[in-house]
């Protein structure tokens, strides 16, 4: 005896009948599951992965900010060429913390710009303005429970950051209250940057 054609999975010619089991009425896959997302879903710790797409993100944030201050004066583009330097760097994962980051920047801007021209002093300030702000909030950014969290308050710490106005204390208190807004859950009182730690930055400024 033949053997009986199943007219559910094939139309003439072999083609693949609307009918398919494994498809509802509207030609979509019935059981079909979400595609995953990418560590954006994590709900832990951030991974080695996660903190450096976060400081990539961050070197890109910084390039723009001081592109946007002293493009006028940068007529031979060392400032977009240091940048670019650290950028591919941070995309190589040649930094474990924001700190390194910003000790490569120091040499960076020296070797470059030199320690005496009005460029390298305008790019000096606004690294050190980073730098310390960055004691603030990065300890607590990857602790955030998603990487979209993450780099939300990525950006708008950076935000923050760009306002000069903003007194040390009045942007550690504020990167503090914005964190409690991306991790309701967290105890501040517990989980937040020593005041010796805080000290110790305040006193790195002079």
């Amino acid at each position: 005896m033949a053997p009986k054609e199943d007219s559910n999975e094939h139309g003439a010619g072999g083609e693949v009948n609307a009918n398919n089991s494994d498809t509802d009425q509207t030609g979509e896959p019935s059981n079909a599951k979400p595609a995953s997302t990418d560590h954006a879903a994590a709900t832990t710790e951030a991974t080695k992965a996660d903190k450096q797409e976060l400081i990539v993100e961050y070197a890109r944030l910084l390039y723009s900010r001081v592109e946007d201050k002293l493009e006028a004066e940068d007529p031979y583009c060392k400032v977009a060429n240091m940048h670019s330097l650290l950028i591919s760097s941070a995309q190589r994962w040649d930094y474990k913390d924001i700190d390194a980051f910003h000790s490569d920047y120091i040499t960076l801007y020296h070797g470059l710009l030199g320690n005496s021209s009005e460029l390298a002093r305008r790019v000096g300030m606004e690294q050190w303005q980073f730098e310390i702000a960055g004691r603030f909030w990065w300890p607590f950014c990857y602790k955030l429970p998603t990487q979209e969290k993450r780099q939300a308050y990525l950006r708008e710490v950076v935000e923050l950051v760009k306002d000069e106005e903003r007194t040390p204390y009045d942007l550690y208190h504020t990167a503090r209250k914005l964190r409690k807004v991306y991790d309701p859950e967290v105890d501040l009182d517990t989980d937040w940057v020593e005041e010796d730690e805080l000290e110790s930055a305040m006193a790195y400024m002079g």
